[in-house]
């Protein structure tokens, strides 16, 4: 796309994501996510649509459409702000784009994922599901001593640190993962020309990235300052709360953190704030006793990744596919292939179309495992609407007969099952959540959120999954966890052939990847990087 109608294009990002005030943010985000994903229009395609031309499927954001086409004066006006932008060489990230977060898209859905992120940095460092550290502004000695050793080890871990970039126990946390060499993820609580980190060498040199939910212009408030708590958690896959000494920003972190059913551990120890005993008594809060020294990572946040310090990056161009990776020349071959492969996930966890200016592409499949054909926030956009239509068809039936053939269709919908496109959304958003969760499982609550399906059809196909092996329960402690087979907390050892044996001996010593199907029954013993500009040829995971 040439500049002049990026340009415009970027205006029209800018105006729908700020200046449409009484829209709501799903309703944004379901025109955009509707007219990419099912009819392959884009917002410069989408805006040249008169009113009475706007397709069927769009129709139920008609009024988005309308408000979006009003504010032709406001785009103008955004013009300029663009052209500050690309001065700063600060990137806008669409909702729709290839290189829109994934893991926060499916953390926060369609009713709170942001509609743009302004981003200054490494755009592809987003893609990166760190650990957040949080905590009081005005926290003590020891507190700011712990935030600054656990960014440390975070980074040391390999893991990328997610930094709300406030005084204290954010900004301790994050001196300390980038002294150690580690890199960073900064959620700016205020527009991203007002935030003074982007302004930080780190950036430049691709360590730290400065991301912002708001207009490029917006000062820091309150309210942006409480509000990007939820997006913190969203690049997260756990939080660590170095104190709390009193309510505010840090209290309502953790309790976003824990509505989302993310992990949260607490320190405890010498000189904690007054509110840290009263925090770690609640649910999804786990207590990590620490008074000075190194801090030894929870177990709970996974398993650390095997490919610390190799950075890998997968493109679409054309009809080509392009792999780019970087590490220290130590690096063995299996370091390497596993870098390709969990890249390879994280490109395709989500979205299933080409970058901006590329070709679309066929859905394409993680390495090892079942293919993910399904969008989860348009499943879920589609599934929340559809149980609206139904809803209101039944409330108002025109006769005894309609009102019979409506709750018979709803019964047939979610007792007899669903049709067959919708089955495979549904099942391929559950798939999907679980893989992403890996060994910390998911319970029915966070399968809900993923899939937009009620707590009763969640659990029937969790019942038909266990049926097939493919999903492997944990009825204690309370609430119950679900976990796919590869991923679940070890058993007794029961039976099994030398085959399944020896698969597993392998998977352990971290020679087999993903090795099991959709039904976690066969073993996977190879992968061809076909067509790899690496020339890695055929190599066992």
């Amino acid at each position: 796309m040439s500049a002049a109608p990026l340009r415009r294009e970027s205006a029209y990002w800018l105006t729908l994501a700020f200046k449409l005030e009484r829209e709501p943010r799903r309703a944004i985000n379901g025109l955009v996510l509707t007219a990419d994903r099912r009819l392959k229009v884009g917002l410069s395609a989408l805006v040249k649509l008169e009113p009475e031309e706007l397709p069927t499927p769009l129709q139920r954001y008609a009024d988005v459409h309308q408000h979006l086409l009003e504010a032709d004066g406001k785009v103008s006006a955004q013009a300029f702000v663009v052209d500050r932008l690309m001065e700063e060489g600060i990137d806008l990230v669409p909702i729709t784009r290839g290189n829109y977060p994934a893991h926060l898209a499916r953390t926060l859905g369609p009713d709170k994922a942001p509609t743009l992120l302004s981003v200054a940095g490494d755009v592809a460092l987003l893609r990166e599901q760190g650990v957040a550290v949080s905590g009081s502004r005005d926290a003590g000695a020891e507190g700011l001593a712990f935030a600054r050793a656990m960014g440390r080890s975070i980074a040391e871990a390999g893991f990328v640190l997610v930094s709300g970039l406030a005084r204290g126990c954010d900004r301790e946390a994050l001196e300390g993962a980038l002294e150690a060499g580690g890199r960073v993820i900064g959620v700016a609580p205020e527009g991203i020309l007002h935030s003074s980190a982007r302004r930080r060498p780190e950036v430049e040199a691709g360590r730290l990235v400065v991301v912002s939910e708001f207009a490029p212009n917006d000062k820091w408030a309150v309210g942006r300052a409480m509000a990007r708590n939820k997006t913190i958690a969203g690049f997260s896959r756990a939080l660590v709360v170095a104190d709390c000494v009193a309510p505010g920003g840090t209290t309502d972190q953790v309790e976003v953190t824990r509505s989302l059913g993310l992990p949260v551990f607490m320190r405890r120890g010498r000189g904690e704030g007054a509110l840290v005993a009263e925090l770690v008594q609640g649910t999804g809060v786990t207590a990590l006793h620490w008074d000075e020294g190194p801090v030894q990572l929870p177990e709970l946040l996974g398993v650390r990744p095997r490919t610390a310090g190799i950075r890998c990056d997968i493109r679409l161009q054309q009809e080509r596919l392009v792999v780019h990776v970087e590490g220290s020349s130590r690096a063995t071959l299996d370091d390497v292939v596993s870098a390709v492969r969990e890249a390879w996930s994280r490109e395709y966890a989500l979205s299933t179309e080409a970058p901006s200016g590329m070709a679309a592409a066929e859905p394409a499949p993680t390495l090892g495992a079942s293919s993910v054909s399904v969008d989860p926030m348009l499943a879920q956009l589609e599934a929340s609407d559809g149980s609206q239509k139904e809803e209101t068809e039944a409330a108002h039936p025109t006769s005894t007969t309609e009102q019979a053939e409506a709750t018979a269709g709803r019964q047939d919908r979610t007792v007899a099952g669903l049709g067959k496109r919708d089955k495979t959304q549904v099942f391929d958003s559950l798939m999907l959540a679980l893989r992403n969760a890996g060994a910390s499982g998911c319970s029915v609550k966070e399968l809900e959120q993923a899939s937009g399906c009620s707590d009763k059809l969640v659990r029937r196909y969790l019942s038909d999954l266990e049926g097939q092996g493919a999903v492997v329960p944990r009825r204690k402690p309370v609430p119950h966890r679900f976990f796919l087979k590869e991923h679940a907390p070890a058993a007794p050892p029961s039976p099994s052939s030398e085959a399944s044996a020896n698969a597993e001996t392998l998977k352990e010593e971290g020679q087999l990847g993903l090795a099991f199907d959709a039904r976690g029954t066969t073993p996977s013993s190879t992968v061809k990087a076909e067509g790899l500009s690496s020339g890695l040829g055929e190599h066992p995971l």
